[in-house]
């Protein structure tokens, strides 16, 4: 849902077109054969959900036909489904780096926002908090120029609203965790991602100590803590940086979700 996998030539759009086609509309009978022999076929009708990341799906099946001019006995059987996308951020959200919250970038610390084009332009950062800048450390976002740290590169004191767009649900948290349950990536506590320990690829979940949600009053010492030091990743696309957050998600490049404390982006000594 909302682009394609890889090998599929054909998918739906997101958002969901007015007009839904073929075969997604239940206009068309999808045939289905056992070894070659026809065995009957279904018909599929996809619409919209509760919500934009929503879809409802009806699938009607027949054995051995749908055709009213077949006078064969025939067996239906009607399935109905919820498809829930994920959100991503990396898609929804308008910067590289996004606190809600306070952002400190210390000194040597390059925030780029220009290299990858394909969700659109992004500013550098942005932060509903005080965003804080080394004399050192560069943010640059896609405002058509090579200078760092200027008004179209980060944005401060922002409202947290506007942060909903790209802010993980309790739904959207549940379903990652249990995918990277199943991927082998799912981690708790502290944990340090180096070049003896890269960080999987794809989506990475590192939960609290004891598993359960954090909020403003879990224990510090229960929050998740994250390091990453000189190339942490086995793609070795970092630059060499540790990031602490009390909770952090990995989904299609880095994303940080924390409670109750600022996010500091820095270089090791």
């Amino acid at each position: 849902m909302g682009g394609p996998a890889p090998g599929r030539s054909r998918w739906i759009a997101l958002p969901l077109p007015n007009a839904v086609p073929a075969p997604y509309d239940g206009n068309r009978l999808i045939a289905l054969a056992v070894d070659g022999i026809a065995s009957g076929g279904f018909r599929l009708t996809v619409s919209p959900g509760a919500a934009p990341n929503e879809r409802q799906v009806v699938s009607v099946g027949w054995v051995p036909t749908d055709d009213t001019r077949d006078f064969r006995p025939k067996g239906q059987r009607r399935i109905t489904a919820t498809l829930w996308r994920v959100r991503s951020p990396r898609g929804d959200g308008s910067c590289a780096l996004c606190a809600l919250g306070d952002l400190a970038v210390n000194d040597a610390v390059t925030v780029d926002s220009r290299a990858d084009l394909r969700c659109g332009g992004k500013i550098g950062a942005w932060s509903s908090g005080t965003a804080t800048l080394a004399s050192t450390a560069r943010v640059l976002g896609s405002d058509g120029n090579d200078v760092p740290n200027e008004a179209g590169d980060y944005q401060q004191a922002q409202s947290a609203g506007a942060a909903a767009a790209w802010t993980f649900e309790a739904a959207d948290l549940l379903a990652l965790k249990r995918l990277a349950r199943a991927r082998g990536t799912y981690y708790q506590g502290a944990v340090v991602f180096d070049s003896s320990n890269p960080a999987p690829e794809g989506l990475v979940f590192v939960d609290t100590s004891t598993g359960g949600s954090a909020t403003a009053t879990t224990p510090t010492d229960q929050l998740a803590r994250v390091e990453m030091r000189g190339e942490p990743s086995r793609a070795g696309s970092w630059s060499p940086a540790p990031w602490r957050s009390p909770a952090m998600l990995a989904y299609a490049g880095w994303r940080m979700r924390w409670t109750g404390s600022p996010i500091a982006v820095k270089r090791p000594a």
